[in-house]
């Protein structure tokens, strides 16, 4: 079974839907009450009215009186099933809207949860199909299991056993036999269609995706000229789901015709039956109309019903793929522990730390170092010896294989997630921003903020003249992942971010690479302000960040081949060296080139 599908029952899925309405507050649990005594009550009326006319039709073929009375009767019923009805409705909605409020919480909840490795796997396009459908899919569920089946399956019961005590059982044995049948021919053809319903979606969840993604990496497509490529796969994945759509409509027009068929003949033989009975004095005329009204009754609520049970059994198939995130969810979080980190100044240590991706080859060997409280401390290494596994570890985006990694003397495998980074704040490499306003990104590392505070980190990240000249100030949109911004823009709005949030640990994970020569030296001897305030942990290609460390570790190929002072390993000769001279050997090439 691929990952997103699930073997789940139709019937733990709609458990599922209404699981989400436990534990509400009073006004929907009153709702719920509302609505489980009016769904009876109206299927009562609603199948009574028919008797009342057929008494009347007698009462006025034979005498007359109290049929006047009757036709009232019968005229009060329409109304109070119709009137019923809509108190349904209004009851229901805010059923309803609160299951589709738990939903998307669920969901997004769940989405938050899941580990850096089920991020780095999914497609947001995706994801966003199978959580739209999702939504869509209960709604359904809810809407036509509370409102539609079970109303209709009540009235369908209550005629057949009124239509066998009013005329005689082989009507209502008809009927019963018509309701079982076209019950199975809607279940039959309903599965037939789920399979190729499943396959239509898949293609267009893949369509999805693939635009999506083409819409959200405009910039990639118009660099190298790739759109007719992108195109070329979207059209294949829709010509794939417009026949497979194609395919199920077909299918749907045979079901249909077959299912009438059934009703016809079902309706033939009781209104042919009740006239030879009629004829044979067996059966009044009101008898007639009794068995008319219930035949227009049976084809409406069957039509409905096998229209609903496809709507219902097909949007199943979208609350599985939703429903099968929440298992995946469950299966990968990583151990939640405590939810509070004791109290330090932010001593961090590695203890012998292996760890590898899924099947891969280890990235980290058996590392092993201390941090101390406010002690700044850089990590270098070529590209995949471990640097920024290190700092995935700390932040529990994964747990390691083996190995203890402790903030302030605490394991922090017996820490939430979210407690530990709380802790910690990041300056990645590639600052990613949300399509809201330049405060809004910010204090979304702290929300309390307050202005002096934000004013403060803005200053430090050498921001306060570009936001002084935004027309709108700190409530200037930044655009889609921070398009408005340039990528040094962007990189110091994250530094003031990171800052904000007044971490015990801060780490720059390649926070100046985007940085100009000038700004970068600016923006440096600002964070030295911060040295011996807080930890900090630089992960570093360009070896001038360094100047802020009083130590280094040199990594290679997952484990750490040197550390100490910069200027001693330097001097030592060794991969810190190298690494060093490889570096200003391309300063040097650049500038002979400039």
């Amino acid at each position: 079974m691929k990952e997103g599908e699930t073997s789940a029952s139709p019937l733990r899925m709609v458990a599922f839907v209404f699981s989400l309405l436990k534990n509400e507050e009073w006004p929907i649990r009153r709702a719920i009450a509302i609505c489980g005594l009016l769904i009876p009550l109206a299927a009562m009326v609603n199948a009574a009215g028919p008797v009342a006319l057929a008494w009347a039709v007698d009462s006025l073929s034979v005498s007359g009186t109290g049929a006047l009375s009757l036709l009232g009767a019968y005229a009060v019923l329409l109304w109070l099933g119709k009137a019923l009805t809509e108190l349904q409705w209004a009851a229901y909605g805010p059923i309803e809207q609160r299951m589709l409020r738990r939903f998307s919480q669920t969901m997004f909840r769940h989405m938050q949860e899941q580990p850096y490795s089920f991020h780095i796997r999914k497609k947001t396009g995706e994801l966003s199909r199978i959580l739209t459908r999702g939504s869509s899919a209960a709604q359904a569920v809810l809407l036509n299991g509370s409102y539609f089946v079970l109303p209709i399956g009540l009235e369908l019961i209550l005629v057949c056993i009124i239509l066998s005590a009013s005329t005689s059982v082989f009507f209502g044995l008809v009927m019963g036999v018509c309701v079982v049948v076209y019950g199975a021919l809607v279940v039959r053809g309903t599965e037939e269609l789920r399979a190729i319903s499943r396959q239509t979606n898949a293609e267009s969840t893949a369509a999805h995706g693939i635009a999506f993604d083409g819409i959200t990496n405009f910039e990639t497509v118009k660099f190298f000229g790739a759109e007719r490529w992108l195109e070329t796969r979207l059209d294949y994945r829709l010509e794939r789901a417009e026949r497979s759509a194609n395919k199920r409509q077909v299918r749907r027009a045979w079901l249909g015709v077959t299912q009438w068929s059934v009703l016809a003949g079902a309706a033939t033989i009781l209104l042919l039956s009740a006239g030879i009975d009629v004829q044979r004095g067996n059966m009044t005329v009101g008898d007639i109309v009794l068995v008319n009204a219930y035949v227009l009754r049976l084809v409406r609520p069957l039509n409905n019903l096998g229209r609903i049970y496809r709507v219902v059994r097909l949007a199943l198939i979208d609350l599985e793929a939703a429903h099968a995130l929440i298992a995946i969810a469950d299966k990968n979080v990583p151990g939640r522990g405590s939810k509070v980190l004791p109290g330090g100044q932010g001593a961090v240590s590695f203890e012998n730390v292996r760890f590898q991706y899924g099947s891969g080859p280890p990235v980290l060997e058996d590392v092993s170092f201390n941090v101390q409280p406010f002690e700044t401390l850089g990590i270098v290494g070529a590209s995949g010896s471990g640097k920024s596994t290190i700092t995935r570890l700390l932040l529990r985006f994964f747990d390691p294989d083996s190995g203890v990694i402790r903030i302030d003397g605490t394991s922090i495998d017996s820490v939430s997630p979210l407690a530990v980074r709380e802790a910690i704040s990041i300056v990645p490499q590639d600052s990613v921003l949300f399509n809201e306003t330049l405060r809004d990104n910010l204090i979304i590392a702290r929300p309390e903020a307050t202005e002096v505070e934000i004013r403060k980190a803005l200053d430090l990240a050498q921001l306060k003249e570009m936001v002084t000249k935004l027309p709108n100030g700190l409530d200037t949109a930044v655009g889609e992942r921070g398009a408005s911004l340039s990528g040094g823009e962007r990189q110091r709005l994250a530094i003031a971010r990171a800052v904000l949030k007044n971490p015990r640990i801060l780490i720059l994970d390649e926070a100046t690479s985007a940085l100009d020569t000038k700004t970068e030296r600016s923006l440096l001897e600002a964070l030295r302000l911060l040295t011996g305030r807080m930890t900090i942990i630089i992960i570093a290609h360009r070896l001038s960040t360094l100047a802020l460390a009083n130590r280094v570790l040199v990594l290679n190929h997952g484990n750490i081949v040197e550390q100490g002072q910069p200027e001693s390993l330097r001097a030592a000769g060794g991969h810190f060296a190298r690494l060093w001279a490889a570096q200003l050997d391309q300063k040097s090439l650049k500038e002979a080139r400039s």
